[in-house]
């Protein structure tokens, strides 16, 4: 289809423009392969849903055996693209549920969806700057949200507990990532989602919980949740301390990166923050 954009699904060394949106040229749609190039369209029930662009090295071109090759890589990013709209369908159309799961969370503790609401709206931010595509930052927006689900488990005592917490207390409390994922588990759609809300209290260093896991093992939507998380909890008035101002904030978030968390997701975060005018 002429002049219909189509989504970069692979373009050798130029990673900066893999997942854009570019114009469908009018002879695309068969393999063309000119000075060390070849150019693939990926099809996905039956029409074309994107590209595959590979340059050979200087002074070098693809014979025939390697574009049979690139094909079937062309082949599979079509069917990588379709699957990633089919996800991005289910996530849009399981959000009403999660919504209604969120009032129920509101019920319970007050504090925790208006805290939930803040941190979707910083990890949206975060995962656009990070460059996530469609689906996976609908899966973040989802984590984000109910990202303390699982406390609907902890009883109010707890929850509003003014002073500090015993450690049996912190242990109750310690379990509520692990209570959340087993919640969203049983949601059609949510499997990824319980994921992402399983692990967004592990760090960098590999000492959070509940797994222990450390740097790229964890997800990256929960590693940008933490950071969001610990942000607005940091800005928040809490029960048994008042808000922090945002550079203090910000300063803890940079003094935590590389052990508690991501490096690359507390740059980015302090670079938001900068652009929005927050002294620093």
């Amino acid at each position: 289809m002429p002049g219909t954009a189509i989504a970069v699904a692979a373009c050798g060394p130029h990673e900066e423009i893999v997942g854009s949106r570019v114009p469908l040229p009018d002879t695309f749609g068969e393999r063309v392969a000119e000075a060390g190039e070849v150019s693939l369209p990926a099809h996905w029930d039956g029409e074309v849903c994107g590209a595959l662009v590979a340059h050979a090295a200087q002074g070098c071109r693809f014979g025939a055996p390697e574009v049979e090759v690139l094909g079937e890589l062309a082949t599979t990013a079509g069917a990588a693209l379709g699957h990633a709209e089919r996800r991005g369908q289910a996530l849009c159309s399981v959000r009403d549920r999660v919504r209604d799961l969120i009032h129920s969370i509101d019920a319970h503790d007050g504090y925790t969806a208006g805290h939930s609401e803040e941190v979707v709206a910083w990890s949206c931010m975060v995962g656009e700057r990070l460059r996530l595509s469609l689906p996976d930052l609908l899966e973040l927006e989802l984590g984000a949200l109910l990202h303390d689900v699982g406390k609907v488990r902890l009883p109010g005592s707890i929850l509003r507990k003014p002073g500090a917490l015993t450690d049996a207390e912190r242990a109750l409390v310690d379990r509520h990532p692990v209570w959340g994922a087993e919640l969203l588990e049983g949601v059609a759609g949510l499997e990824p989602v319980a994921t992402i809300v399983r692990f967004h209290h592990e760090r960098w260093d590999g000492m959070g919980y509940p797994d222990g896991l450390r740097r790229d093992r964890i997800p990256i939507a929960s590693r940008i949740i933490a950071v969001c998380d610990a942000y607005q909890a940091m800005t928040s008035n809490r029960t048994y301390r008042s808000a922090l101002p945002p550079a203090a904030s910000a300063s803890q978030l940079c003094a935590g990166s590389g052990t508690q968390f991501d490096p690359a997701v507390v740059e980015c975060f302090v670079d938001i923050l900068q652009e929005r005018g927050w002294p620093l």
